[in-house]
C-alpha cells in the first residue's frame, strides 16, 4: 500500500472513533494528519506515530482544535491490527468535548 492510501485510512478510523469530520463542513472546519514516523517490523507489519488535528472553526480567533497523537498498527496488506488516540490539546473554545477512548 502507498502511503498516501494509508492516510486515508488513518483518516477513515479516525473519523470513526471520534465521528469528527467526516464529512467536514464546508468554509469552517480543517483537519490535518501528519505521519510522524514509521517503524518496520519483522512480522511484516508496521507501526506508524502520527498526530490530527481537527480545528472545529479554522476562522475563529479563539482555539477550537483538538490534537490528536495515535499509533496504528497495520499489516503489509493494509489491515488495522491496532489503533490508539489520545487527545493531548482541546482548545480553550471548542464545542465538541475531548476525544475519549472508549473501554
Amino acid at each position: 500500500m502507498s502511503l498516501k492510501q494509508i492516510e486515508e485510512k488513518l483518516l477513515e478510523n479516525i473519523h470513526q472513533k471520534t465521528g469528527w469530520g467526516n464529512p467536514l463542513r464546508p468554509h469552517c472546519e480543517i483537519e490535518d494528519l501528519t505521519i510522524k514516523d514509521i517503524k518496520e517490523k519483522n512480522d511484516e507489519t508496521q507501526i506508524f506515530n502520527f498526530q490530527y488535528i481537527f480545528d472545529e472553526d479554522g476562522f475563529s480567533q479563539y482555539d477550537k482544535t483538538h490534537v490528536l497523537e495515535g499509533t496504528a498498527i497495520i499489516t503489509s496488506k493494509g489491515t488495522f491490527l491496532n489503533i490508539n488516540l489520545e487527545e493531548i490539546h482541546t482548545g480553550v473554545d471548542t464545542n465538541r468535548p475531548p476525544y475519549k477512548a472508549s473501554k
